[in-house]
């Protein structure tokens, strides 16, 4: 069985990448598009951010195409789960220090 990991080194769940699967496109941020193969382990490894939010929105739509993930998905007990709270929490700090959050922060 092949495995594919989400490295610690991609923190980021804004980034992602677009698969076409079968002529259906998938946008993956945290998923990663082993998902869409039946013989591959997915995990999402040490250090990985999980933004809650997302990663159900992206199982979400993975469900809708029915395929089926069932034990194929792995969450790292060492991955960090951010909330809508810790994004928040960073806008208004880096907005006041001038950071570049609100850059990779747009709805």
């Amino acid at each position: 069985m092949l495995v594919i990991k989400i490295p610690s080194s991609q923190p980021y769940f804004f980034l992602g990448h677009t698969v076409v699967h079968e002529g259906k496109k998938f946008a993956f941020h945290l998923v990663p598009c082993g998902i869409l193969y039946p013989n591959v382990k997915n995990i999402l490894g040490n250090g990985t951010v999980i933004s809650l939010e997302a990663l159900f929105k992206e199982i979400a739509s993975v469900e809708k195409e029915n395929i089926d993930f069932t034990g194929r998905l792995i969450l790292s007990n060492r991955a960090h789960i951010v909330t809508k709270m810790h994004l928040l929490a960073d806008a208004q700090s880096e907005s006041k220090s001038g950071g570049i959050f609100r850059l990779y922060n747009r709805q």
